[in-house]
């Protein structure tokens, strides 16, 4: 390609994505057949962008963007789900103590770490039989977390952990309230959604206007649901190919990780300072 040989370039580089399994590494290698590409058909590189983006979602967006895919509600019970996910990722009960480990030690409120929380918070959802999505970074617009947790319903997540502040500003609730937005435009009115802010306070400023029904987990009840995520992985990797269906239901139960129950134990109704 230095030597001007673009086409001599793209079928070298077409070969190893050919030759790739690894999704993630697919996608990165199209997005340099894309580069590749674009001195012969500026056109074509953007398609293929758009593919390996479709692949690994870290990935530069394409000029001409991403139409967003909805996030499927879950097709089986939570429990299920849950199992058939951690089998299909792990071998051996310590690989997922060790990525159990990993994304609750991103679950904290602390500076310059927003792109893994947002990852982590995803993670979990995954581990706990739920869809996870990261509409802002994945598509250019919506919130920075979407959880599909059964039922159509939704919780839309806005994350704030870098924050130090004692209550939510104008700006950040109407972050909230603009990807509320986005969900019913993008969403039908069969399915709900839950507005959920991560900030250290539940208190919002005097001027500025929640979302109805938005919760908060706090300083309080992210370190409480970090310890409840940890102690169902920990119980999950002690049982035989992670356990049965009855079994994971009842640990979900125990350690308050059901949606509703989730939302009553580690959130916080929005409150006006």
């Amino acid at each position: 390609a230095s030597g001007g040989d673009h086409p001599a370039a793209t079928e070298l580089v077409q070969a190893l994505v050919n030759a790739a399994q690894d999704p993630a590494v697919r996608g990165w290698l199209m997005a340099e057949l894309a580069e590749y590409t674009h001195p012969l058909n500026a056109v074509e590189a953007q398609q293929i962008l758009k593919s390996a983006h479709a692949l690994n979602r870290q990935l530069l967006r394409p000029h001409a963007g991403i139409a967003y895919q909805r996030l499927p509600p879950l097709s089986g019970e939570q429990a299920a789900t849950s199992i058939s996910y951690l089998r299909s990722q792990f071998k051996q009960p310590n690989e997922l103590v060790v990525a159990a480990n990993a994304i609750a030690d991103d679950l904290a409120f602390r500076p310059n770490s927003y792109k893994k929380f947002h990852r982590a918070l995803r993670d979990a959802a995954m581990f706990l039989g739920m869809q996870g999505q990261l509409p802002e970074s994945e598509f250019g617009a919506g919130p920075d977390v979407l959880w599909a947790i059964g039922g159509l319903r939704y919780f839309v997540i806005e994350c704030k952990n870098e924050a130090t502040t004692d209550t939510v500003n104008k700006k950040d609730c109407n972050q909230l309230a603009g990807s509320a937005n986005w969900f019913t435009t993008r969403y039908d009115a069969t399915c709900a959604a839950v507005p959920l802010m991560v900030h250290p306070s539940a208190a919002f400023e005097r001027a500025s206007t929640p979302p109805p029904n938005t919760r908060v987990m706090t300083d309080v009840g992210l370190p409480a649901f970090r310890a409840a995520f940890l102690a169902f992985c920990s119980s999950i990797a002690g049982l035989h190919q992670f356990g049965s269906p009855k079994d994971v239901a009842a640990l979900l139960n125990a350690h308050r990780l059901i949606p509703d129950a989730l939302l009553a134990a580690y959130t916080s109704p929005a409150t006006k300072r």
